[in-house]
């Protein structure tokens, strides 16, 4: 573990796992089609997050029904709700942000749905930039876009 030398002065949040209560999307559909692997199922979902293969695509031979079987995914994720006193707070001194690896279609649900956007400086998704992480180009992006350095940014993550 690094110890911070110094105080960060922008606080990233993951979405899932984090600011969301996490619902397992692989695990659903390994249990629901246990043909497929794991690591098939996280392959196809990171080139759906970064907006490389289509929601049809993705769902493809996964799923007969994808509107039904997404949707039973996405009510799964519930806000955290010790998460709303702890933004609150940490924005008293410190700018935020949000770095996620989601889908397009996804993030406008959940984000619509629990109108947290506003708790947020900056917003970098994976869909959009066609990057995820743990890829360090998508670090490079939110250090660029933000333009804080390394040293002054502080990402709570839920791996």
């Amino acid at each position: 573990m690094k110890v911070l030398n110094k105080k960060p002065k922008l606080i990233v949040f993951d979405m899932m796992g984090v600011i969301f209560l996490k619902g397992n999307f692989a695990q659903h559909i390994k249990n629901k089609f246990p043909k497929k692997s794991l690591n098939e199922i996280k392959d196809r979902y990171k080139l759906f997050a970064t907006n490389k293969v289509s929601r049809k695509d993705f769902w493809g031979d996964i799923s007969k029904d994808m509107n039904k079987d997404e949707s039973i995914f996405l009510k799964q994720f519930k806000v955290d709700q010790e998460f709303w006193p702890v933004i609150k707070d940490i924005r008293k001194n410190y700018r935020t942000a949000i770095l996620s690896n989601i889908p397009g279609r996804w993030k406008r649900v959940l984000l619509d749905k629990y109108k947290i956007e506003n708790n947020f400086d900056f917003k970098i998704f994976s869909y959009k930039v066609k990057m995820a992480k743990p890829d360090k180009n998508i670090y490079t992006f939110l250090i660029s876009k933000t333009k804080y350095s390394p040293e002054d940014i502080f990402i709570v993550d839920d791996k």
